[in-house]
């Protein structure tokens, strides 16, 4: 499979804050239309590596692809406008705005720049203005946040929350995603829209990097899992095949979850 293909490469990227390697010469690579999850213990360097992929850390050493163009060199914004976007762990939004208004900023980089007053400006950009909001009103439909639209995003539950983080993304109309935990503080029942609206941008083509400590979306989304110790990648494989990995079971899942599952 080609580099372009493969939608985002990571190759042997290196990362170190005051002599200790955040990051040891890491390589993964995500497929356009695959799910690559990336776990570990806490402190392995999974934060370390989004920052540096997406451009709010310099990597020291190795190199970036996205879609065959290297992008270690690209600033945050300038990776953003090529199709890499990302997710926080804060997943608080703009509160004052509400559900509608927010999911429509995600889209903001397909819009023209000053659109605050769009009924002053010409009929072209009221008419993308106004294709942006169906095109909103379309992704929170998908992910039964319709109902929603008109709420302020400081009163919603944080399950929605969550799932509004990924509709914002959806709206940015990605090439590849970097998932930052989208699972964290959610139950079971919370967490299976967020699944859903998860595949649904893998059966738009969409590479999903999905760092992730719940192993249960990582079971159900992953194709490939890739894991990291103390800045090194110690396991590539599916998730059947990682989970019975010794060195995995020692570092990070445990012998019971590893026989569980």
């Amino acid at each position: 499979m080609s580099i372009a293909a493969q939608g985002l490469v990571v190759e042997q990227v290196t990362r170190d804050f005051g002599g200790l390697k955040a990051l040891d010469q890491v390589s993964l690579e995500v497929p356009l239309g695959h799910v690559q999850a990336l776990i570990g213990p806490n402190g392995a360097g999974k934060s370390t590596l989004i920052n540096v992929v997406s451009g709010f850390l310099p990597a020291q050493a190795g190199r970036i692809w996205l879609q065959g163009e290297r992008i270690e060199h690209l600033t945050a914004p300038e990776r953003v406008r090529r199709g890499l976007v990302r997710t926080f762990q804060d997943v608080r939004g703009f509160g004052r705005l509400t559900v509608l208004e927010n999911v429509v900023l995600g889209a903001h980089l397909h819009l023209p720049h000053g659109l605050s007053q769009p009924l002053t400006k010409p009929r072209w950009v009221r008419e993308m203005v106004r294709r942006s909001q169906e095109e909103a009103e379309r992704l929170l439909a998908e992910v039964g946040l319709l109902e929603d639209r008109d709420v302020p995003v400081s009163r919603l539950p944080f399950g929605k929350l969550r799932l509004l983080g990924l509709v914002r993304v959806m709206a940015a109309r990605p090439t590849v995603v970097l998932l930052d935990e989208p699972g964290a503080g959610l139950h079971a029942q919370e967490a299976a829209p967020l699944i859903s609206a998860i595949d649904r941008l893998r059966q738009r083509g969409v590479g999903v990097l999905l760092v992730e400590h719940h192993m249960s979306l990582v079971e159900a989304l992953a194709d490939r899992v890739t894991v990291l110790n103390f800045g090194q990648v110690i396991a590539v494989g599916t998730w059947d095949e990682v989970r019975q990995n010794p060195e995995v079971r020692k570092a990070y899942l445990g012998r019971g979850h590893a026989e569980t599952g």
